[in-house]
């Protein structure tokens, strides 16, 4: 079983370029089951009547390949509304995480910004997902909501937690798996810790990297093909 992990595109207007790069990705690189970390849209919220139109050529590869390949969708803080759409494709939706057994080790993928956020990015979380927040939301026009999306997406990029490995080193202390695999941080990044691992996929704005799980190798890789770091399990 191969896997592919990405995570932090935030694909949204404007952002041709980056989304071609990842197309490229999905249609070239060999993978059985696909897991998206968090943030990959910017911006996503699911109207009753339609969904986002940017990035619509990722949307309809992802669709694609929900019918041929198992996927996995974690939301992050940019895209913490997703929903019914993406589960009625067959997609697997999670607001916090999931865990899964890969070589005998028990592997948590999540977006990362519960764990390695600070209080105030857990307080937004809270109140996206709070259901009075979605109704009321769904009542400014869209326009308007799109423009006060993109101020928001902007303040919280400039808030972007810096890797603290102190930070990481407790959390993989406490938490019960072997293996954790996030985005949020944006710096692709295999740890060691007391025997566990932390593994952050980077991000697909800058570093264009990604995680290719298979045979038991964990392998972190950009886009022109480099291998950046590896772990066999």
């Amino acid at each position: 079983m191969k896997i592919l992990c990405i995570s932090d595109s935030h694909l949204y207007l404007n952002t041709y370029e980056r989304e071609e790069k990842l197309l490229n990705l999905l249609r070239n690189e060999d993978f059985d089951e696909l897991i998206l970390l968090g943030d990959i849209y910017d911006f996503w919220f699911e109207y009753k009547g339609f969904i986002p139109s940017y990035s619509i050529r990722f949307t309809s590869e992802v669709v694609n390949l929900s019918s041929k390949k198992i996927i996995h969708y974690v939301s992050g803080n940019h895209d913490a509304w997703i929903g019914d759409f993406w589960k009625g494709l067959g997609v697997n939706v999670y607001r916090y995480g999931f865990y899964k057994e890969i070589g005998g080790k028990k592997v948590f993928f999540t977006h990362g910004d519960y764990l390695l956020g600070n209080r105030s990015s857990k307080l937004i979380r809270k109140i996206f997902h709070n259901p009075l927040a979605m109704f009321l939301f769904k009542l400014i026009p869209v326009e308007v909501a799109l423009a006060l999306s993109g101020f928001l997406s902007y303040e919280s990029r400039k808030r972007n937690e810096e890797p603290n490995l102190k930070k990481i080193e407790d959390i993989m202390a406490r938490e019960d798996a072997d293996i954790i695999i996030t985005g949020h941080l944006h710096i692709p990044l295999i740890k060691a810790f007391n025997g566990r691992v932390f593994i952050c996929v980077g991000d697909w704005m800058e570093h264009f990297t990604y995680l290719l799980i298979r045979d038991g190798e964990f392998i972190l890789k950009n886009n022109k093909g480099v291998i950046l770091s590896r772990l066999k399990i």
